[in-house]
């Protein structure tokens, strides 16, 4: 009987025991599982990024300066070419060629011909003339800039302004070839007409470069102005990117820009030439129509080496740099709370969720700048749930 009692005993107190252990589950504290991040100081860029695509700034499309035969074109797209070599040749039509009307065409095409080199000529003048006064500007003020009486920013400025005007020189000496190549061009024609030879015209190189595209290969007919092919001095690539009105209006000629997944292993870092006054409309992928304009990006003097890889309609991303530093009080955006008109975080806190205001500043990506409230070094709970309050307990995963 005693033996009996004792089990029954023991049995009571394990059923109680356990009443008492579900009682405890089911009234304890809940404990929150969370992930930490802390906050750090270091170098902080507000940037956006948008895709654009490589292109020749100076590029020359050859045509036929008149009617009649093309012989086959031996030249491939990517032949370097220099300045007077033989690009294709044309043998005259008698019939087309020698007729009166014929004649005052030739005559008023080397006229205008003859007052287009002049204007590119005083074009190039002036280019040369603005890049003297960049270059005595860039002069003066780094010599006064070692003497910590400029702002480095107003020298940045002279440098970008003394990289503009060289492109400038060499976009503008550039055009007084293609328009000296065009003077001969008509002069001869005009000679064919004058002696009446019917020899066949040799059309030349204008300008060195590459053969970036060959419109004809065949020979056949061709008429006055259709063209043959285009030549490009691939040392002059930019590259143009369309982003939103929204983020142009905060963009400046030369704000940094780095290119990225270009297809190199490194970056290659390049400046905000100009901004396109006009906008344009377009459609995302996700049928939602938005304002956007164009923005030219010029590559940096010392990227010569990255940019013999690249060539015209290449697919880059350009990332604008508004702003950086060095020295930033940042967080993890995932971290900051914005509820009912505050912003604050969560610390982890003895194993406890404590509460606190701060003040953020710019964003860029997934990190955001601390003006106010934390220290570097502090954990924070990154991406609290709607269910987190202050005090809650919580253990890290």
């Amino acid at each position: 009987m005693a033996v009996q009692f004792a089990k029954k005993h023991w049995i009571w107190f394990a059923v109680g025991g356990l009443l008492l252990f579900f009682f405890y589950l089911g009234f304890r504290e809940p404990v929150q599982l969370v992930d930490l991040v802390e906050v750090k100081r270091g170098h902080f860029a507000q940037t956006f990024t948008e895709e654009g695509k490589t292109r020749v700034k100076d590029r020359y499309l050859v045509t036929a300066p008149v009617h009649g035969f093309l012989e086959r074109i031996d030249l491939e797209a990517g032949d370097p070419i220099a300045v007077g070599d033989r690009l294709f040749t044309l043998r005259p039509n008698p019939s087309a060629m020698l007729d009166s009307r014929s004649r005052a065409q030739a005559e008023a095409g080397l006229a205008a011909a003859e007052a287009s080199l002049k204007t590119a000529q005083a074009a190039l003048d002036a280019q040369k003339a603005a890049l003297d006064f960049a270059r005595v500007e860039h002069k003066r003020l780094a010599a006064v800039a070692r003497d910590g009486f400029v702002a480095q920013d107003r020298l940045d400025q002279a440098t970008t302004q003394l990289r503009s005007a060289e492109a400038g020189a060499r976009s503008a000496e550039f055009q007084v070839q293609v328009a000296r190549h065009q003077r001969d061009n008509a002069a001869f024609l005009l000679r064919n007409f004058d002696s009446g030879d019917q020899v066949a015209t040799h059309i030349t190189a204008p300008v060195a470069g590459v053969i970036l595209k060959r419109l004809r290969e065949s020979a056949g007919v061709i008429g006055a102005g259709e063209p043959v092919m285009e030549i490009a001095d691939i040392g002059s690539l930019e590259v143009e990117v369309d982003v939103l009105s929204a983020d142009a209006v905060r963009l400046q000629p030369g704000m940094p820009v780095v290119i990225e997944h270009w297809g190199g292993e490194t970056p290659i870092h390049g400046s905000v030439k100009r901004i396109e006054p006009g906008g344009f409309t377009k459609y995302s992928a996700l049928g939602v129509e938005e304002q956007r304009v164009w923005v030219i990006v010029e590559f940096s003097p010392d990227q010569s080496v990255q940019l013999q890889r690249l060539g015209d309609g290449y697919r880059v991303e350009a990332k604008f740099i508004l702003w950086q530093t060095d020295d930033v009080l940042q967080v993890s955006s995932g971290a900051i709370v914005e509820r009912s008109g505050e912003t604050f975080v969560y610390r982890f806190q003895r194993k406890r969720a404590a509460r606190a205001p701060v003040e953020a500043g710019r964003r860029s990506g997934l990190w955001v700048e601390v003006k106010s409230g934390l220290q570097a070094g502090d954990l924070l709970i990154n991406h609290p749930g709607d269910d987190l309050e202050e005090g809650s307990k919580v253990k890290t995963h």
